[in-house]
C-alpha cells in the first residue's frame, strides 16, 4: 500500500493525523491470532468515533464503515473484478 499528498497545508489550520488499528490487530507472524480483536476493535471504533466528532465526519464507527464498504458485491465497487483485470492484464496472481 501507499499515500501520496500533493500540495500544501492552508496556512493557519491544523491538521490531525487519523488514528490507526494497533499493531498488534494488523500483524500476526506465523499464525493468526483473534483473541484481542474484539476488545481492540471496541477501543479503536471509540477512538475514530472522537477523531471524526472533532473532524465533522460522518458519525458512524470504524466497524460500520468497513462493514457498508465490503458487505455487498455492489459495495466492493468493482474491487471484486480486480484479480480477474490484472490476470488480463498479464500479471498471474497466486
Amino acid at each position: 500500500m501507499f499515500g501520496l499528498c500533493v500540495g500544501y497545508a492552508k496556512h493557519g489550520s491544523e491538521g490531525e493525523v487519523k488514528p490507526r488499528l494497533p499493531q498488534a490487530v494488523t500483524l500476526h507472524r506465523g499464525r493468526y491470532d483473534a483473541s484481542g480483536e474484539t476488545a481492540a476493535r471496541a477501543a479503536y471504533d471509540a477512538e475514530m468515533s472522537g477523531f471524526s466528532q472533532r473532524n465533522e465526519m460522518a458519525a458512524d464507527t470504524w466497524t460500520a464503515r468497513v462493514i457498508a464498504r465490503i458487505g455487498t458485491i455492489k459495495a466492493l465497487r468493482g474491487r471484486d473484478r480486480l484479480a480477474a483485470a490484472l490476470n488480463a492484464l498479464g500479471f498471474p496472481l497466486k
